[in-house]
């Protein structure tokens, strides 16, 4: 029998950064300044006439339309342990089987910039931090039987999942495999399988 023993501690930090992001605000407080907006910015704002409105200047587009920041952390904790070897011998040959176990830990936190959570943003919908987390343990097994030496084999698996957000299912399959002779090989299974929402959703 051979076993096997793997650990994972993932973390992914990203900053998404939108340039130019028109906000509200500024457009307002440019709009409704007495001076016409000289004094938040160089040359203020005429939004009157075409020449006006597309002569402003990098101060002032600066001012409306600052680079927004938003951050998204993902973390992961991954540990799985498997166990291979033969169980007996038929006359086709030795049944063997694999089993193992998973625990895997995953929790994001979403930080979106103010404008974007107070719905200043020109463009985007609001959207709230959220942050969160969920835990799986999973167990399962898959055994191989040769039914004609090496011309047939049957296999079949089985796992066992459960995730504290979801709950728990099964999934598992049934197939057979078929080799008449070395370059011809053919292989069919039935299956049912699940799928858990992951971090993001």
């Amino acid at each position: 029998w051979t076993y096997d023993l793997y650990g994972l501690k993932d973390d992914t930090d990203s900053v998404e950064t939108i340039e130019n992001l028109s906000l509200a605000s500024r457009l307002n407080q440019l709009l409704q300044a007495p001076d016409g907006g000289i004094s938040l910015c160089e040359g203020g704002f005429n939004p009157f006439g075409l020449a006006n409105s597309t002569a402003i200047s990098e101060d002032c587009q600066q001012f409306m339309a600052p680079d927004d920041v938003s951050t998204l952390t993902v973390d992961r904790d991954l540990y799985e342990g498997t166990v291979t070897g033969t169980l007996f011998s038929i006359p086709g040959g030795d049944v063997k089987a694999s089993l193992g176990a998973v625990y895997r830990k995953d929790s994001v936190n979403y930080i979106p910039s103010i404008s974007i959570v107070t719905n200043d943003a020109l463009g985007l919908n609001p959207s709230n931090p959220s942050s969160g987390e969920t835990e799986t343990y999973e167990f399962g097994g898959e055994v191989l039987v040769p039914l004609f030496s090496e011309l047939m084999n049957l296999t079949a698996g089985y796992r066992y999942s459960d995730q504290d957000v979801s709950g728990s299912g099964n999934s598992w399959n049934v197939g057979l495999e078929w080799r008449p002779m070395a370059s011809f090989f053919v292989r069919g299974s039935y299956q049912q399988a699940i799928r858990a929402p992951n971090i993001g959703e």
